[in-house]
């Protein structure tokens, strides 16, 4: 009987991928991958330095285009920005010039996805970029394409059909782009991948993901990676909008330690990434962070002042300096809110104490408490009562 009501709430709104053809989507995606042993990169100057971790940070334009049963999708960066640490520190410079040389040549590339209508990522591959004129430019354009494939292989979320399904949880067959190792010789190996609904967050479908696998380069020839086994495990959750058919965010860790059978001296740690995905309206400031999704989707204050039958003063005025508070309330904290402004009209008596204060632009969760801090405030006498919109800004405590 449970079962059954369960399916009877699914059955309507099942989660289904939907790519309005044409329609330009917005994604800042984030991720870092280290490399205890060190992934050696090159430049086309024959220079060359290992790294022993890189982070990459993107704003990416999306627009799809519908070819029979699947969609080619195509990103352009509008910022790219990647960052290096070397494995050894006499490498430093070089790394340096390598990663600035890379994330020119990145920013200037388009990536171009085939995607399943069940949201598979079938296929992907770069244009444009580097020119392909020697050997050596090929092979550092194939390096670039396979560390962009473990930037957008975040897009690989298959989404079943089956009711029942979204209860128990399915498989995902044949393999995931998320499962490969950043190789330019391929990935070889089997890999066991779940998906999970996880009930709803924030109005989003919530989907866990795990995967488990034995890994490898595709092939010997390959010197960085061998062909030894690694042992690859996945973690990672998805916010799905049912209403928009889009991910809307998508996070995953990745480890990989290498075998018993292919252990070195020292530690077996081989390979290691953190990414994440986020959809957004607009894109933030080059180089910023985004609000989080629970930001984005908080209500608002309506932005509209309240009427005043008393003078309205410009806070300029005053001569007071700006007013702000040390640290987010309780209920706001789930937002993970940057540094943010409210405003409020505030009634203000004679004698420069305030009557009323009402917020009205600005995160509705601050409201209440943006009201009870100016109400303690105190401002500058007058011949008679005023009022004046004040900005207060709210400073969440740094990190420990």
């Amino acid at each position: 009987m449970i079962l059954s009501l369960l399916l009877s709430a699914h059955a309507a709104t099942l989660p289904v991928w939907h790519w309005p053809a044409g329609e330009v989507q917005r994604f800042h995606i984030e991720t870092e991958i280290v490399s205890p042993r060190g992934q050696r990169y090159y430049a086309a100057n024959n220079l060359d330095a290992r790294a022993g971790a890189v982070k990459l940070r993107a704003d990416a334009s999306c627009i799809a285009k519908p070819e029979g049963k699947t969609q080619v999708v195509k990103c352009s960066f509008a910022y790219f920005d990647m960052k290096g640490q070397a494995w050894v520190p006499d490498e430093t410079g070089k790394l340096d010039a390598i990663i600035a040389e890379w994330s020119a040549d990145l920013g200037k590339t388009t990536v171009e996805m085939e995607i399943s209508s069940d949201g598979r990522l079938r296929a992907f591959d770069t244009l444009a970029g580097k020119d392909r004129s020697n050997k050596r430019e090929g092979y550092i354009i194939e390096q670039q394409r396979i560390l962009l494939q473990r930037i957008f292989c975040v897009f690989d979320l298959p989404l079943t059909t089956d009711e029942k399904d979204w209860v128990r949880g399915w498989s995902q067959k044949g393999g995931s782009a998320m499962m490969q190792l950043q190789t330019i010789s391929g990935t070889a190996g089997a890999s066991d991948i779940k998906h999970v609904h996880k009930g709803e967050r924030d109005g989003l479908t919530v989907i866990e993901t795990t995967a488990k696998g034995t890994l490898s380069a595709g092939s010997a020839v390959d010197a960085e990676s061998g062909g030894r086994l690694v042992d690859v495990r996945l973690a990672g959750e998805t916010l799905f909008d049912t209403e928009k058919g889009m991910v809307i965010w998508r996070d995953f860790s990745m480890d990989g330690q290498l075998m018993v059978s292919a252990q070195e001296a020292g530690s077996a740690a081989e390979y290691f990434q953190v990414a994440a995905l986020q959809w957004v309206p607009e894109f933030p400031a080059p180089g910023e962070i985004p609000l989080s999704v629970a930001a984005l989707r908080a209500p608002r204050l309506s932005g509209t002042a309240p009427a005043s039958v008393i003078p309205v003063v410009p806070f300029a005025e005053l001569g007071m300096d700006a007013l702000f508070v040390q640290g987010l309330p309780a209920a706001a904290k789930p937002l993970s809110l940057p540094i943010t402004k409210v405003t409020a009209r505030v009634l203000i008596n004679a004698d420069g104490v305030p009557s009323s204060a009402t917020p009205f632009a600005g995160f509705a969760v601050l409201g209440p408490p943006t009201e009870q801090a100016l109400l303690g405030a105190r401002f500058p006498t007058r011949a008679a009562p005023y009022a004046v919109d004040v900005d207060v800004e709210w400073r969440p405590d740094a990190a420990p």
